[in-house]
């Protein structure tokens, strides 16, 4: 049997459909051709991806999901192994070939994806420590120090935002679901002690000289390329120029050659890449994704439990998407296409009255 497409994930397909037409529209418009012609493509290519992950978590979301994220968090202790064996220069070329100015990017080409490419790792292991009992735990919470450690030697301010965020969301919806006081006491304090073994793992690493040096160099909160005249800000305002100018959009390359590098906030982004027409579209993707992940777990789903998970991960990445360019990362397109496959089932199964399946 193949895999099913609902008609309850029209919505999806329509706005998807709706970005990648406001994409077509703006090539016409575009200096750059080929350039914005091949990011497009991708665009379209991680697109289907999303689609194909719904319709898989729609056929059996309990199951596709625990793959989906458990699989993440296996890509995710290996992407860190090779960052960690980078920075620490573990072996011969690893630091030249897992670093990028003195920070772990794994392998990944970039410490700024390296770094919150982890996050989803790190959280679901959280959820795992909170829904077991503290004996069978600990396998976990190593992990969560694990990945701590290796989202820090990142150095990237998006990925510590993005792992605070996902984090604080993932604790706070499964106290919202948990009725029962002594569970909400519980995850309440599993989740303090975790924090705690987090910031430990931290501190032990700052111990170490280079570390401690660049973590006070990029943790300030505005860095000398964010202002200044020529800084990421004055990008963005000119960028918010350009579209006000241009409402078909111009493509993926032109703003980033005329102003010498692309705006840092993935909403305007869009809105340059595909106009007004594909900007709208791919606003309303996110705020729908969020709205719906929420309405999937505060009703119809009796223990949401991984989609919990989703849901915070997927909001980090919508609120990191504010400073970086993510609309070529995939998990925000996994991410997304899992929470509609599961906002899909849940109408569908609603509509015909079928028992809830329990995370």
């Amino acid at each position: 049997m193949g895999l099913r497409l609902p008609g309850s994930l029209a919505p999806l397909l329509i706005l998807i459909a709706t970005i990648l037409i406001g994409g077509g529209i703006a090539l016409t418009q575009t200096g750059y051709f080929g350039e914005s012609a091949h990011h497009m493509v991708i665009t379209a290519y991680l697109a289907v991806i999303a689609i194909v992950v719904a319709a898989i978590v729609y056929n059996d979301p309990p199951r596709a999901l625990a793959a989906i994220l458990g699989g993440h968090t296996f890509a995710a202790v290996l992407a860190g192994l090779a960052g960690i064996a980078g920075y620490f220069s573990l072996f011969p070329g690893a630091f030249d070939l897992f670093t990028e100015f003195s920070r772990a990017k794994g392998t990944f080409k970039d410490p700024n994806v390296y770094g919150p490419f982890l996050v989803i790792g790190a959280i679901y292991a959280l959820y795992r420590l909170l829904e077991r009992p503290l004996s069978r735990g600990l396998g976990w919470a190593v992990l969560i120090g694990f990945l701590s450690v290796a989202i820090l030697i990142s150095f990237s301010r998006g990925a510590w935002g993005y792992y605070a965020v996902s984090l604080a969301a993932l604790v706070v919806l499964m106290l919202l679901v948990n009725p029962d006081p002594a569970r909400r006491l519980r995850i309440l304090f599993v989740s303090a002690a975790a924090a705690v073994l987090a910031i430990l793992a931290i501190a032990v690493a700052l111990n170490i000289p280079s570390i401690a040096e660049m973590f006070s160099q990029r943790g300030a909160l505005v860095q000398n390329y964010d202002a200044g005249g020529h800084g990421r800000f004055d990008g963005q305002l000119n960028a918010l120029s350009w579209i006000l100018e241009r409402p078909l959009g111009v493509g993926q390359s032109d703003f980033g050659e005329w102003w010498g590098e692309q705006p840092h906030n993935v909403y305007l982004y869009m809105f340059l890449q595909t106009g007004w027409l594909g900007g709208f579209a791919y606003l309303a993707l996110v705020l729908a994704t969020v709205a719906g992940g929420l309405g999937a777990i505060f009703r119809g789903l009796p223990r949401p439990g991984l989609a919990m998970v989703a849901v915070a991960g997927f909001l980090g990445v919508a609120l990191e998407g504010l400073i970086v360019d993510t609309d070529h990362w995939r998990q925000f397109w996994v991410l997304a296409g899992a929470i509609w496959g599961l906002i899909a089932w849940r109408r569908d199964a609603a509509a015909a009255g079928g028992p809830p399946p329990r995370m």
